[in-house]
């Protein structure tokens, strides 16, 4: 198969780009270059910018294209004009975001997506993130492309992640001690392993599969299990201390920076975002491998160098401890 990668210089791209080039496809990668100059063994690279140089992809054909990083529905149109009548069958990469209601518990694929905002719309915030990634869903479906498939991944995790969000809690256990636990440990949390989203991704290319799917992880996962797992395979004499979202809140912690990951009861706004319906797509093969795996393997990624490209999240030690000696103050 020739594949193209729309994207594919990190992470989730450049999972995919090295799980079709292990099972022998041709793949062609087409971005800017800005995030890494690196280029997978075995890959071609055309460097360009999808907003103003999709004619260097012109007299080319690909039996598929994986589109990892559409953002506003200007940039899908644009580049399926481009290549329309070169491929056969288009990934698009959307995000549950696109989902109207994420309070809701199982949310399914024929949930309804946010409203479509202004069609001119090609800022990208916190609010405009998700109806984007709608839009340009429906950008992708009202193509010529004969067979098109959209992708709701959930939390992406893995080697290789950029945002930090999982690191921050296998790098704050392996560091050992008592660990600042937010919330109920019973709460659940969907995190899929990169690399089993992007072997799927590939299998999907392969076979031409259309519609919509939810690729989120285990649905079982608990907040418990998910710190317990990671003391496990790492070997760290660590000790959790589960604080209240209560008591979080008064003292100004915030949802995802402070504490990643971790949705406060009081954010009812995203209460069903780790109770995803992902069923569809695990009855058409896509394979969760052991979460001790994802642990470990990430682990390692970070001990050899490998850090998030943004800001840090977290809570640094000091206010760790600040935090751990007002609850326990507060319990007694």
């Amino acid at each position: 198969m020739k594949l193209l990668v729309i994207g594919g210089g990190v992470f989730l791209g450049k999972a995919l780009v090295g799980a079709a080039i292990r099972r022998g496809h041709r793949v062609t990668i087409f971005n800017r270059g800005k995030a890494t100059t690196e280029v997978s063994p075995g890959a071609e690279w055309i460097k360009g910018d999808r907003n103003e140089d999709v004619h260097l992809l012109s007299g080319r054909d690909w039996d598929a294209a994986i589109d990892t990083c559409g953002y506003y529905p200007r940039q899908v149109r644009v580049l399926l004009e481009a290549i329309e009548a070169k491929i056969g069958h288009y990934t698009f990469i959307s995000s549950v975001s696109a989902y109207a209601d994420l309070g809701l518990s199982g949310v399914t694929e024929n949930s309804p997506v946010a409203a479509p905002l202004d069609p001119n719309e090609e800022r990208v915030t916190g609010e405009t993130y998700g109806p984007l990634k709608g839009a340009c869903e429906k950008a992708a479906q009202d193509s010529g492309i004969r067979s098109v498939l959209v992708v709701r991944p959930g939390i992406i995790v893995g080697p290789g992640d950029p945002t930090g969000r999982f690191a921050y809690w296998v790098a704050r256990v392996a560091r050992g001690g008592e660990v600042l636990a937010p919330g109920d440990p019973q709460a659940k949390i969907q995190l899929i392993d990169v690399r089993d989203l992007a072997d799927w991704l590939v299998t999907m290319a392969e076979q031409q599969t259309s519609g919509i799917f939810n690729t989120v992880g285990s649905p079982s996962l608990t907040w418990g299990e998910m710190l317990a797992t990671c003391a496990r395979e790492l070997g760290s004499q660590t000790t959790f201390t589960w604080v209240g979202d209560a008591f979080l809140t008064g003292h100004a912690i915030n949802d995802w920076s402070n504490l990643p990951l971790h949705i406060s009861e009081a954010n009812r706004a995203f209460a069903g975002m780790f109770q995803i319906d992902g069923g569809a797509a695990s009855r058409r093969g896509l394979g969760l491998r052991p979460f001790g795996e994802t642990v470990a393997d990430t682990s390692r990624w970070l001990s050899a160098g490998g850090a998030g490209t943004r800001a840090p999240l977290g809570l640094i030690p000091e206010r760790e401890r600040e935090l751990l000696l007002a609850w326990r103050a507060g319990r007694t």
